[in-house]
């Protein structure tokens, strides 16, 4: 699935631009679009932590890679669109539309706020806020 991610600058929490980070979110994204779990898992200390909407955190890049490779199989494909990147200090937050396609082709697309906080350059844990029912109805329908 194509994406559409802007590569814009990101606001800190003084009001200054960055465009470092939001190259790096780009292909955070991307990788994610790609549907390429040991490159999502990759980007996380080993400890690491993810939460996607009310499921449990995964805890660990194994544990990570194996979520999201579940949660990748169910899908046809995945989109992001970025529309709001803001830093401070060690965290990053991302908000836009992510837009699912199921294997039958049916699209959902739901907002989302990504809630990322870092150690260096590794995520020590992502929490993406997302209502993810309409997507499972979609998917539990195509069944």
């Amino acid at each position: 699935m194509a994406t559409n991610l802007p590569v814009g600058t990101v606001h800190d929490s003084m009001g200054s631009e960055s465009t470092e980070r939001a190259v790096w979110a780009a292909r955070f994204f991307q990788t994610i679009d790609a549907m390429d779990s040991p490159g999502f898992a990759a980007y996380f200390l080993p400890d690491g932590s993810f939460r996607m909407g009310n499921a449990p955190a995964s805890v660990g890049r194994d544990a990570i890679e194996t979520f999201v490779r579940g949660f990748f199989a169910a899908l046809g494909g995945i989109g992001h669109q970025i529309t709001g990147l803001w830093e401070n200090q060690d965290t990053l937050l991302s908000e836009g539309v992510v837009t699912y396609q199921t294997h039958s082709g049916q699209t959902i697309e739901l907002g989302y706020l990504g809630v990322m906080e870092f150690d260096g350059e590794w995520i020590r844990e992502y929490r993406a806020y997302i209502d993810p029912a309409p997507l499972m109805a979609a998917l539990q329908g195509a069944g």
